[in-house]
């Protein structure tokens, strides 16, 4: 198999133990968390994400939800999710990296 950081990093994070976790990391994921939650849910009142919300079909499977409320595909909502999270251009800025991943992650 080639290479491939990013399943490498999704296989580290998801096969780590909670107890392994520091009490900074854990206080900072909380943070981030409550950040991406508060730009969703704020981003899905404007036009495009109610209009974002009423994209993605139902499917069988209905293995994520849209806004904590309609369960979707994880393509649909994670699409869905993401357009209203970016609405409000909040982004949380690591200035180290300038980077600002958590909506999209």
């Amino acid at each position: 198999m080639t290479n491939n950081p990013t399943r490498g990093l999704a296989e580290k994070v998801t096969s780590a133990a909670f107890k392994t976790i520091g009490s900074d990391i854990e206080l900072r994921a909380r943070e981030l968390l409550l950040d991406y939650l508060g730009v969703l849910i704020g981003g899905s009142v404007e036009p495009v994400g109610v209009s974002m919300g009423r994209y993605p079909e139902t499917s069988p499977s209905d293995e994520s939800s849209i806004y904590l409320k309609k369960r979707s595909t994880a393509a649909g909502a994670a699409m869905a999710n993401g357009m209203a999270a970016h609405t409000l251009e909040l982004d949380d800025v690591t200035n180290e990296s300038s980077l600002h991943s958590g909506v999209v992650v």
